[in-house]
Formats: C-alpha cells, sequence, structure tokens
C-alpha cells in the first residue's frame, strides 16, 4: 500500500506543477473569475425568484383594472429585466472566451 502511494504521487507531481499559475495575471483569473460566476448566477436567480414571487402574489388576490394593470407592469418589466441581466451574462462570457483565450 505503501508503494502505491509513493507510485501514484509521483505520478501526480507533473500535473499540479503544471496546474500551477504562471503569472499574477492567471492567478487572479483563476480564483476571481468562479467568484464572479457564482455572484452572476445568484443575482439572476434572485431576480427570478423576486419576479415569481410578485406574479404569485398579484395572481391571489382581489382582481380589479387597477390590480390586472399593475400585474401587467410587473410581468413586463421582471420578463426585461431577466432578459438584459442574461444577456449581458452571456455577452460577457462570449468576450471573455474571445479574448482571454490564451490563459
Amino acid at each position: 500500500m505503501k508503494k502505491f502511494l509513493s507510485i501514484l504521487s509521483l505520478a501526480l507531481v507533473p500535473t499540479i506543477s503544471f496546474a500551477t499559475p504562471k503569472s499574477f495575471k492567471e492567478l487572479i483569473y483563476d480564483f476571481l473569475l468562479p467568484i464572479i460566476d457564482q455572484i452572476s448566477k445568484l443575482l439572476i436567480g434572485v431576480a427570478v425568484l423576486i419576479f415569481f414571487y410578485n406574479i404569485a402574489k398579484n395572481l391571489w388576490g382581489e382582481q380589479s383594472a387597477e390590480k390586472s394593470k399593475k400585474m401587467t407592469s410587473i410581468a413586463f418589466w421582471g420578463i426585461l429585466i431577466i432578459f438584459v441581466m442574461v444577456s449581458i451574462w452571456g455577452i460577457l462570457i462570449i468576450l471573455r472566451e474571445t479574448l482571454l483565450r490564451g490563459l
């Protein structure tokens, strides 16, 4: 068993050494990019939850012309905001993959 672990550790040394960032730019890219991706996913998820909460809150109430107009406005702006958020996220991913492909 000890021999197997030593052979395994020697086999993993090149993988570990090649995985290290070669510059400060790569180090920042490796640590900061996943954090930004997770934050953007979280913000989009929160926006979708707020959108559905407002729609559900306005559906199960008294129906009037004023309430219907308010619900239509909330639905329109919610869909528009979510579309813009996802579009900007997609554009940034395309730019990142195009411009920073060599990193």
